[in-house]
């Protein structure tokens, strides 16, 4: 019998710390030792409190722009297998992510398994949507942003103030 658990997905820099805010304030281990954190991330953003800690390669390199053709399709197809084998291993009807752009092969496959999608918007965004935002808010079951002015932005998204 697989555990259950919830997978939180992230990235580097804000995202993560936007993540380990958010695991403070869930705080599911004292609530319950049924249910395991599994987290998916980049390189670099391992954090403590997860029961088991994915990193998958950068969806693309942030410093060679024409090299996006080839890295993120193989990303893509990384990320896949890693989601089918994390799947397989336990037992996960949500997600939760603070972004970035790794996170929608994650969204894509959780929404053709009707599972259910949370989505953060970033706490850096006030006057603009990020890049995944904007498609996290159609994938999304839930959709979160951390600063009112977003609200005009994202029709259905919840204002759930800073992490």
């Amino acid at each position: 019998m697989r555990d259950k658990a919830i997978l939180c997905v992230y990235g580097v820099g804000g995202h993560q710390e936007q993540m380990k805010r958010l695991l403070k304030h869930l705080d599911i281990k004292n609530k319950s030792d049924k249910v395991k954190i599994v987290a998916m991330c980049e390189k670099n953003a391992e954090l403590e409190g997860f029961d088991e800690c994915i990193v998958v390669p950068d969806m693309r390199n942030k410093y060679h722009k024409r090299r996006a053709f080839v890295d993120v399709p193989r990303s893509i197809l990384v990320s896949m297998i890693i989601i089918y084998k994390i799947l397989r291993k336990y037992d996960i009807d949500v997600m939760i992510s603070s972004g970035p752009g790794l996170v929608l092969p994650v969204a894509v496959m959780f929404k053709l398994l009707n599972k259910k999608v949370i989505f953060i918007e970033t706490w850096s965004r006030f006057d603009t949507r990020s890049v995944t935002g904007k498609a996290m808010h159609k994938l999304s079951d839930v959709f979160y942003v951390q600063n009112r002015s977003l609200l005009g932005l994202y029709d259905n998204a919840i204002y759930a103030g800073r992490l």
